[in-house]
This record gives C-alpha cells, sequence and structure tokens, in this order.
C-alpha cells in the first residue's frame, strides 16, 4: 500500500475515534457513567495505534525519506510534528492515570477526564489536519517512485514488528459504535 494511503486510512479511523472519545467525555459530563473500562479501551487503541503504529510508519517510514529533499528532523515541519508526536504521548499518559484509578471517578475526577478528552481530541485533530494539509500534499510532490515503493518496504516491516492492527481497527469500531452520535 502506499504510505500517503495508509496514513490517510489511519487518520480517517484516528480521526472517527477521536469522535467516540469526544462522544465518552459528552457522556461523563452529562453524569451518564459510561464503562470505565471503555476509557481503558481508548487509551489502548490511542496509545497502540495512534502514539506507536502511525507515529512509527511517520518518524521511521516517511521522515527518513523526506531528509534526502533537503527536510530536517531538528528544525521545520518534521521537528514541529515530532514534538507534536510527543505532547500526544504526555496527554496519553493523563488520560492513562485517569483510566488506571481503582474507584469510581468522583465529581473532580470526572471533570479532568472530560478536560483531557477535550484536549486530546482538540489537539489530535489540529495535529492530523497539519498532515493532511501541510505535510504530506509537500512530501508527496518529492517522493520518487523508487522511494514510495522503499516506504511499502518500510510498512511492512513496520506490521511484522507490531503485527496485524486489524484487531485495533476492530476496537475502534467498537468504541465509534458505542459512543458516536447516530446522524439521522
Amino acid at each position: 500500500m502506499n504510505i500517503f494511503e495508509h496514513l490517510g486510512h489511519q487518520h480517517r479511523i484516528i480521526g472517527t475515534t477521536l469522535d467516540a472519545l469526544h462522544g465518552y467525555a459528552a457522556k461523563v459530563e452529562a453524569g451518564v457513567d459510561p464503562s470505565h473500562h471503555d476509557l481503558t479501551r481508548f487509551v489502548l487503541f490511542f496509545r497502540e495505534y495512534a502514539h506507536q503504529r502511525h507515529r512509527d510508519a511517520e518518524e521511521e517510514v516517511l521522515f527518513p525519506l523526506l531528509t534526502k529533499h533537503g527536510f530536517s528532523m531538528t528544525v521545520g515541519p518534521l521537528a514541529h510534528i515530532r514534538q507534536q508526536h510527543d505532547e500526544e504521548g504526555l496527554l496519553l499518559v493523563r488520560l492513562m492515570k485517569v483510566a488506571a484509578r481503582r474507584n469510581l471517578w468522583s465529581r473532580d475526577e470526572a471533570s479532568e477526564l472530560c478536560a483531557v478528552a477535550r484536549e486530546i481530541v482538540h489537539f489530535e485533530r489540529v495535529h492530523l489536519e497539519k498532515e493532511n494539509e501541510l505535510l504530506f500534499p509537500k512530501a508527496q510532490e518529492q517522493l520518487t517512485d523508487e522511494e514510495l515503493e522503499q516506504a511499502a518496504k518500510g510498512l511492512a516491516k513496520l506490521e511484522k514488528k507490531h503485527g496485524d492492527a486489524a484487531w485495533l481497527e476492530k476496537l475502534a469500531s467498537e468504541l465509534i459504535a458505542d459512543y458516536v452520535p447516530k446522524k439521522d
């Protein structure tokens, strides 16, 4: 699969799962008590799929190819995206801390959950938009057919390293089904 198709596919799944996280937080905020287990499932999805697999596809496969075209890993767009990946990790740690609490959430803890969830949703949406509208179009202009083939091999190598992502995509679809409001 072409790396940009692969990353675009991941972005669509991540984006819709962000809608689900927003829906989950809205239920908590409304005083509905959704499954605490589902918060752990959200953390697992975002940690493994978005923060690990997706980040690795960019930082280990795409970015090294772009450095051959004058992109720098230490300044400019790649450095900025890498910094955002680090920030994403810190946000997910905050969400993990809420998910790991032993007892049901107090009102303050529920407010904290909602605040962290909203922050993650906003942050990730801005991040995905920057990649989709600024980085990927420039990157597509730069990469040769040979480099795109290299990228496909790099993605296959990552798939071996991480294992099949189908279970994470199934997890995302379950969360989406449970927490994204149905459109009439």
